[in-house]
């Protein structure tokens, strides 16, 4: 029969027979490395431990040769005691003790030597079994203790920091008082009533007579004034009074010593001596000596000629002189020694065992050799077990990848490229190189960068196109949503029902493509983590942007289309005034010849703009009728409430909120022309005219809440707020009836003919004729 590549491979110089393989198969270390390669492999692929076959194994005992080197030294130790020292008894008092301890230096060699070779030649011994920590002998410890030349046997030395256990107080060097901590030695501090001024300040009422005229005759008027006056303190002089902590003497009683001057020494706690510190309190010094055996080992390891192969590969794990530390049966061959002066030497020669192993498993119709040395099984060859396993998986994959873009764009067919992912990513190295690029056993590499980065790319790209693929397949389903609901948000709602549809579709949208991406990725990936790592790892990359991109921008351009295209559409009567009603043109120039006093003007470019479509001015144009401004001779709708109801009635429909149709409106039913007179709805209309901003509003309606012309009473405090409103907008009409108020002191406590002349002023320099003559009388000219 045939021999497979395995056995071949496997075959020493003497090839065993078919019971000596199954011998060997049944060996605890083939065994174990057996195991540990099907944990490899269910661990880091997803073949299971039983996909794995034994073929062939094989164990090679690797001898080593180590040469270990000691050399035993006699010294002599000593050591510094003192009077507490309590010797035992083999210790030995001598008056020189290490001559003494000098003396028996060589004895103790000699028993050192022999101690060491009994030790290396027991039986199992390890050529570590002397080292520098052994303890070969004992020595006799000799002593010897004399009186203390420091303290002289007194067991205690004089302070150096005090004198008799106290010292100088710090804070008050000796002198019992220190600075005021309040005025620090000023005697006095600042006053606390005036904050160090000297003066106070105080409110007083005085009556002030003022003479005012009204209609040319002048009347004295009496009113109640306060003043601020300032004077002397009575708690000080000049700012300054006598400190309470010191009265008036500058210094205080020492806080640290309290007035005794001095302080007890911390050093020697107030006894003026401290215990001897060399003899440690006891009176007495000396010295113990004991003779010593210094260790020292050194060793080194040989291979025979006929070493096995895979020792470089072995050494590259662990060095030459590192591995009898791994061994575990060392057996002694040689032992010699020599003396060398004072100085012993051993020389021994030990010879160890190294297993190494070697088995061929088959797994996936691919056959494997794998090696491994020592008790431990170290790995040296694995064979690429992991990669070349993983390598079909990804192959399978990156075909899937070639073959997607044969599918129809809105359409792709995700199943093949989500099965190959889902079988490559069931390993669970596989999982972890996907994710991070990167996979370790043990601290050793089990695949190569290069095949670790081929994973990670090809794995990321397929999560990538099935982003991108999930992406097309709900595009077609947005943009039918997008095109149904933001042309009826259109058409019924404007333009902000059109962004808010946009909003929520993107929202929404954006939302199902999440959810529905992470359910392709949960059942794709092994684990719902693994799965959400990996969608924010496309996150952080950004490779999400452009399938977002996709699915938001149709819902946006519908939206941008539908608001510039649609309005148009919307009431075909209203095409012209619609696209007309963005210009604002009409408004602009009529408004700025209104305030700039030129009524006639403002009138003629009104009704011009009006009559051309220009929807911006209708409510404009309307009030101008309705309020009779710049009315000329032969103007065909002066006086014509019906013309102005007519235009009121278009700016209404172009926009609800027009200020100058409701005030417009307001002026007609206030006025009750040609309509029923409504007081309470035409003053609703002007005051919402007045809140929404528009000056001419504040005035009417100050004007008619101060005359009380068609209200139901007059209410001047109202007529203020209007006026005062409008006046801040400088307002030429409203800060000439503000004054006329202030002058005779309507809706204020008394008159105030200075503000009153103020304002008149001011209103007379925004051109108001009327102004200029009362600031000329110097008071109102009654009309």
């Amino acid at each position: 029969m045939k021999k497979n590549k395995m056995e071949q491979q496997f075959a020493g110089s003497s090839e065993p027979g078919q019971n000596q393989d199954l011998k060997l198969a049944q060996d605890p270390l083939v065994q174990r490395m057996f195991h540990q390669t099907q944990e490899l492999v269910a661990s880091c692929t997803r073949f299971l431990p039983s996909d794995v076959e034994l073929q062939t194994s094989r164990i090679n005992q690797q001898s080593i040769l180590i040469n270990a080197h000691y050399r035993l030294t006699p010294k002599v130790q000593t050591k510094h005691i003192t009077g507490h020292f309590s010797p035992t008894e083999q210790d030995q008092q001598h008056a020189a003790p290490e001559k003494a301890a000098a003396s028996e230096l060589p004895s103790l060699l000699q028993g050192a030597s022999q101690a060491a070779q009994d030790i290396l030649n027991k039986p199992q011994a390890r050529y570590t079994a002397v080292n520098g920590n052994t303890s070969l002998v004992r020595g006799t410890r000799f002593w010897s203790l004399g009186t203390c030349d420091n303290c002289n046997g007194n067991r205690t030395i004089r302070c150096i920091h005090c004198d008799g256990g106290t010292t100088a107080c710090s804070s008050c060097h000796g002198s019992a008082e220190e600075s005021c901590p309040q005025c620090f030695g000023a005697c006095t501090i600042s006053c606390m009533q005036c904050g160090g001024l000297g003066t106070i300040t105080s409110t007083e009422q005085v009556s002030v007579t003022h003479t005012v005229y009204i209609d040319g005759q002048s009347h004295n008027e009496y009113r109640t004034e306060y003043h601020n006056v300032q004077r002397q303190c009575p708690s000080c002089s000049f700012g300054r009074t006598d400190c309470p902590t010191c009265n008036r003497h500058g210094r205080v009683q020492c806080r640290t010593c309290h007035g005794a001057r001095r302080l007890e020494c911390q050093f020697c706690n107030g006894k003026g001596a401290h215990a001897c510190p060399r003899c440690d309190g006891s009176g007495q010094y000396g010295i113990l000596a004991a003779g010593n055996i210094a260790v020292e080992c050194h060793s080194n390891a040989e291979l025979p000629p006929d070493a096995d192969p895979l020792m470089p590969l072995i050494q590259q794990i662990h060095p030459l002189e590192m591995l009898p530390q791994t061994l575990d049966k060392q057996a002694l061959q040689e032992l010699k020694g020599s003396s060398q002066g004072s100085c012993f030497q051993l020389h021994a020669r030990f010879t160890g065992q190294l297993e190494i192993i070697r088995i061929g498993i088959r797994c996936a119709e691919q056959d494997f050799s794998l090696s491994a040395f020592g008790k431990q099984i170290e790995w040296v060859e694995q064979d690429n077990l992991v990669e070349r396993l993983l390598t079909g998986d990804l192959t399978l994959l990156e075909k899937a990848l070639l073959d997607v873009d044969r599918d129809t764009f809105f359409k792709p067919n995700r199943l093949p490229v989500q099965q190959a992912l889902r079988n490559a990513l069931q390993a669970s190295l596989h999982e972890q190189l996907a994710l991070d690029g990167a996979g370790n056993n043990s601290g050793n590499q089990i695949v190569s960068s290069e095949f670790a980065q081929r994973i990670h790319a090809r794995s990321q790209t397929a999560v990538h196109w099935l982003a991108k693929a999930n992406a097309r397949v709900l595009w077609p389903w947005l943009v039918g949503a997008a095109v149904v609901l933001e042309a009826a948000a259109a058409i019924m709602g404007g333009m902000a029902a059109t962004w808010l549809v946009c909003f929520l579709l993107v929202s929404s949208g954006l939302l199902i493509y999440r959810f529905q991406t992470l359910r392709i990725f949960k059942s794709t990936y092994p684990s719902t983590e693994a799965a959400k790592k990996s969608w924010s790892l496309l996150w952080q990359q950004k490779k999400l942007l452009g399938p977002i991109c996709f699915l938001v921008a149709p819902a946006v351009v519908l939206a941008i289309a539908a608001t510039i295209w649609l309005p148009a559409h919307i009431n075909p009567e209203q095409a012209i005034q619609t696209t007309t009603k963005s210009s604002g043109n009409g408004i602009t120039q009529s408004v700025q010849a209104w305030q700039q006093g030129e009524v006639i003007k403002a009138r003629a470019l009104a009704k011009d703009f009006a009559q051309r479509g220009d929807s911006s001015v209708f409510g404009f144009y309307a009030w101008l009728i309705a309020a009779d401004v710049g009315v000329q001779a032969g103007d065909a709708v002066v006086n014509d409430p019906d013309a102005a109801q007519t235009w009121i009635d278009r700016a209404f429909e172009v926009n609800k909120n027009d200020l100058w149709a409701k005030t417009a409106q307001a002026t007609l039913l206030l006025e009750g022309r040609e309509v029923p007179r409504d007081i309470s709805k035409g003053t609703e209309l002007l005051e919402s005219a007045a809140e929404g901003g528009l000056v001419p509003a504040m005035y009417m309606a100050g004007q008619y809440a101060l005359k009380g012309k068609h209200v139901s009473q007059s209410n001047i405090i109202q007529a203020r707020k209007w006026f005062e409103r409008a006046a801040a907008q400088h307002d030429s009409d409203s800060l000439y009836a503000l004054g006329n108020l202030d002058w005779y002191g309507l809706g204020i406590s008394r008159p105030n003919h200075k503000k009153a002349l103020q304002e008149w002023k001011e209103s007379a320099a925004l051109g108001n004729k009327e102004a200029e003559k009362t600031v000329k009388a110097g008071r109102p000219i009654k009309s």
